[in-house]
């Protein structure tokens, strides 16, 4: 067991049947759940209960994202790669393609909706109404009743580009999200553009980014961030955390203008997720 006394939170890390606990002292008490690929575990509070671990990751090829209407139960999206997006209104019993407006790996037709690839799709927490998505093609806004994807990432800067794989929204205002880009080139390392990674913020819904990599690496880090490895908490100043597949933590107390790093050397992370126990 080892102490991060300045974190937000209690951190708990489960990789290979194993946990380890990072401690906080000066903030609330939150759970932060790190998760490798195959981990079944339960997670500890700050008083000591055990929790049940209410994170699960699949592989790649059937990653899902999904989400409930919190007005309407019965309205659900569900997200997978190698099958695209879709929606139901009746509680699952049916589901129509959500695709219009995306893009697919070039050769590939995009009618065919077995060749889309969401990475990660979110649904507003302050706006139902609207959804943001990272695709293996682009980074995509879609405002309801709309049913076509706008891809905002075009915005992004060229060099960057829009490729990645997690996506954060702010818990309160629609109009902003973070994302983490990777080298979308045609090779696709699927690792930070030229080894220096940062996150890239929009505050209009996508009609500007902007770069965020105060306290991170300068150069030499090709790390990948996978798609549930990025997220948020709901303070009033929102904290964000992600983990790499090089075994280190991250944590922004400002929304992302200065990181510091929690952990390092744990194994490779697939998940990162915020819970405030009761």
């Amino acid at each position: 067991m080892r102490s991060v006394t300045e974190s937000r939170a209690r951190v708990t890390a489960v990789y290979s049947q194993r946990r380890a606990n990072f401690s906080a002292a000066s903030y609330p008490p939150r759970l932060l759940s790190i998760v490798n690929i195959g981990s079944v575990s339960s997670t500890t509070r700050t008083d000591g209960h055990s929790l049940p671990c209410a994170l699960c990751t699949v592989s790649a090829c059937a990653n899902v994202s999904s989400a409930v209407d919190p007005r309407d139960p019965k309205h659900l999206y569900f997200a997978m790669s190698g099958g695209g997006v879709h929606e139901s209104t009746d509680g699952g019993r049916s589901f129509a393609p959500l695709v219009d407006g995306m893009q697919v790996v070039e050769g590939f037709d995009p009618g065919d909706v077995s060749f889309h690839d969401p990475h990660c799709v979110r649904l507003c927490p302050g706006n139902p109404d609207r959804l943001y998505q990272q695709n293996h093609c682009g980074i995509y806004r879609l405002d309801r009743p709309g049913r076509r994807w706008e891809r905002i990432g075009r915005n992004m800067p060229r060099a960057v580009g829009d490729i990645g794989f997690p996506l954060v929204l702010h818990p309160r205002d629609d109009q902003t999200a973070w994302v983490f880009p990777m080298d979308g080139a045609t090779v696709w390392p699927r690792t930070s553009p030229e080894g220096k990674p940062a996150a890239y913020v929009t505050r209009n819904a996508g009609k500007t980014w902007k770069r965020l990599d105060r306290g991170l690496p300068a150069k030499n880090a090709w790390w990948t961030v996978k798609r549930q490895a990025m997220t948020a908490d709901g303070e009033d100043t929102v904290g964000l955390y992600f983990g790499t597949t090089s075994g280190e933590l991250w944590q922004s107390r400002d929304e992302g203008r200065q990181w510091e790093c929690l952990a390092r050397h744990l194994p490779e992370i697939y998940a990162v997720e915020v819970a405030y126990p009761r």
